[in-house]
């Protein structure tokens, strides 16, 4: 027994110098190392273009997590508008850190829409989240009252979304009138009729007709209520 006292004096030595510097590295050592992993800030990002952004989370011994684009109307194209986690979080080095970058205005392309009434060139624009801007109305020999004869930007354009589209819209041209109702009335009285609307009479054909008097407007080409341009001729059908 007294010869294995030394052996026995020297294994308990050993044992309570692993015990020892276990209990070092576990209370002191590694949580001294986590401690400072965790006291790294994360810094401000939001507001700095995405070069910027990526050299601080470098220059931070942090990593870059998912970078999201979306459209955004008032943040300029790839600027930062949101990070997570967000400015001043302490988090441990080598963190990824997820941001959230402006794609800018989103783009649509202006659709054609002369020709359209002024009705439907709305509801076209709509569709494609642009919208109506100033209408001024004009006289136009090409295209009829209430559609659209002239857009400000033309078709095919980008434009950011939400872009008011100005636009030209005919009031009928100028010489346009209504072709007035000249059936039963007199030969005579539908010229007079057609002239004051600045019209005249064209073809004249005859046909019997039991109930209209001799000479009486039994039809006519084209009809009431139709435009015409000042000058045109109005064929009609008199009762012999």
């Amino acid at each position: 027994m007294k010869k294995l006292t030394p052996y026995i004096i020297a294994s308990l030595g050993f044992l309570l110098t692993v015990l020892l510097i276990t209990i070092l590295l576990d209370s002191v050592i590694f949580p001294a190392l986590i401690h400072d992993k965790e006291k790294i800030k994360v810094p401000n990002l939001v507001g700095k273009s995405i070069t910027e952004a990526e050299k601080l989370i470098f220059e931070n011994e942090l990593s870059i997590g998912k970078v999201n684009e979306q459209f955004n109307e008032k943040i300029p194209q790839s600027v930062v508008i949101n990070q997570i986690p967000s400015a001043g979080a302490e988090v441990k080095a080598g963190r990824a850190i997820h941001i959230s970058v402006s794609k800018g205005k989103e783009m649509v392309k202006v659709p054609y829409i002369i020709g359209q009434n002024i009705r439907t060139a709305r509801i076209s624009l709509k569709n494609l989240g642009l919208e109506v801007g100033d209408i001024r109305f004009d006289f136009n020999d090409v295209y009829g009252a209430d559609t659209v004869a002239e857009q400000l930007l033309s078709s095919g354009r980008d434009v950011p979304y939400g872009t008011p589209v100005d636009i030209v819209v005919s009031k009928g041209s100028e010489n346009q009138v209504k072709v007035p109702n000249i059936t039963r009335k007199t030969l005579e009285e539908a010229r007079a009729i057609l002239e004051e609307s600045g019209l005249s009479v064209g073809e004249i054909a005859s046909k019997f007709h039991e109930t209209y008097l001799p000479n009486t407007v039994i039809s006519q080409i084209p009809a009431a209520g139709e435009l015409a341009i000042k000058g045109d001729l109005i064929n009609i059908v008199i009762s012999n």
